[in-house]
């Protein structure tokens, strides 16, 4: 009997060994060579990443060669009682072993990447020797010039696309982004922290403004299914976060009345800084900063005039501009408006106000890709959406002249851009 299960558990016991030496030597092979490359990528010795990459590579393979050691002592055993070793011990620790590798392969493929973007960067954006500007020395003026057109192609193509708003990832990159368009980021937030003649209608405003949580934004696959809005529904209403989110709300708009009482606060403000509070991962001094930069330096405040009960003059210079264009750039839909009794406040007031933040079927990242448009190029971004989406879709009007059904079909317009912006830009430019 004895004899029996001394066979069994060595039998078991080669067949683990035998497993696990196949499946650790390729990862362990792997994992060797991509240090070697790194170490080819990265000159410094006392890297200390490339040092514990190494240390932990170097753990993993004694751990394993005791192990494998254990192993051989224990496939010789000639009785039973010789060895002290347990087979489900054994293959715990082997399986252990196998996950650090593919992890610690999983670091060094990280690093190597890392190192590989980042030379490449810094040659193509730093380190561009200058002797290369003497190539185009040996260039006709025809290619010189198609150097610039592939160039400038490439810049428009990105701008209008927005893929630079498309890839930011965190909060704290986005605000890096726009810290470069905002000329007093300094701006302390607690100076302007007082109640205002507006509170009332702040509270009751902000009481149902609804808010995408900022996880819907910054997360690394697409968002599939319902997009749900914090505030949108009885019982999300409920929620700490959604309360928390209002306060902080309040204390923006607040603060701004106090910086700038002349504007104070006005009706429809909450869709673009419950917006802005989303993509800044609900900083509130960052949002109150980048509030006052549109509202100062993209010259929003001219829309309101601090009255409860009425609109700046602001709204009605850029509903003058954009009647104008479109009597200039879309003649036929400017016939149509006209036929039908349809001036342009009453499509276009809502755009104008909230930047297209109001329509509740935009996903959270067109809305982030307004506001990086917005923050970057001012008004005219706006105006190439309003335009770009007259252009696209003024096949689709209807041919009918009813006020009632072309109304609709403008007022439903901005829907069309939760696809994203680009085709739309694209064209008005």
């Amino acid at each position: 009997m004895q004899i029996a299960l001394c066979t069994s558990f060595k039998r078991q016991l080669s067949v683990i060994s035998l497993s696990l030496s196949k499946k650790y030597r390729l990862h362990s092979i792997k994992a060797k060579l991509s240090l070697q490359y790194l170490s080819v990528l990265d000159t410094n010795e006392f890297d200390e990443k490339v040092k514990k990459l190494r240390l932990d590579y170097e753990d993993i393979k004694n751990r394993y060669k005791m192990l494998t050691s254990k192993l051989q002592e224990a496939v010789a055993i000639q009785t039973w009682r010789a060895s002290d070793i347990h087979v489900e011990e054994v293959k715990t620790t082997g399986m252990q072993l196998l996950k650090e590798v593919k992890v610690l392969l999983k670091r060094i493929k990280y690093e190597i990447d890392y190192r590989i973007l980042k030379s490449t960067k810094k040659y193509l954006i730093k380190a561009l020797p200058n002797w290369i500007l003497l190539v185009f020395q040996y260039l006709p003026t025809s290619d010189i010039g198609r150097c610039l057109r592939v160039c400038s192609s490439w810049h428009a193509m990105l701008t209008y696309y927005g893929l630079l708003s498309q890839s930011i990832k965190t909060p704290e990159v986005r605000w890096q982004y726009w810290r470069n368009y905002i000329p007093f980021c300094d701006l302390c937030y607690e100076m302007f922290q007082s109640a205002s003649k507006h509170d009332d209608l702040i509270l009751k405003e902000v009481e149902r403004t609804t808010f995408y949580p900022k996880d819907l934004l910054y997360q690394d696959a697409k968002p599939h299914g319902y997009l749900y809005r914090l505030g949108s529904s009885s019982s999300i209403r409920a929620s700490p976060l959604l309360q928390d989110l209002q306060q902080k709300l309040i204390n923006i708009f607040q603060a701004y009345a106090c910086f700038n009482p002349h504007v104070g606060y006005g009706h429809g403000m909450t869709f673009i800084a419950s917006t802005l509070l989303t993509c800044l991962g609900y900083d509130v001094k960052a949002t109150f900063v980048t509030w006052a930069l549109l509202m100062e330096h993209r010259l929003m405040k001219g829309l309101w005039d601090g009255s409860n009960d009425s609109f700046g003059l602001g709204l009605d210079y850029r509903l003058h501009q954009l009647t104008y264009c479109i009597y200039k750039y879309l003649p036929k839909t400017s016939q149509k408006l006209q036929l039908c009794g349809i001036s342009t406040p009453m499509f276009a007031t809502s755009w104008i106000l909230s930047l297209f933040l109001n329509e509740r079927s935009l996903p959270p990242q067109v809305c982030a890709q307004i506001i990086d448009a917005f923050i970057q190029e001012g008004w005219y971004a706006m105006f190439a959406l309003y335009i770009g989406l007259l252009l696209i879709h003024e096949p689709n009007l209807p041919s009918e002249c009813d006020t009632i059904s072309v109304l609709n079909f403008l007022l439903s317009l901005p829907r069309n851009l939760e696809n994203g912006l680009g085709v739309y830009r694209h064209i008005a430019y």
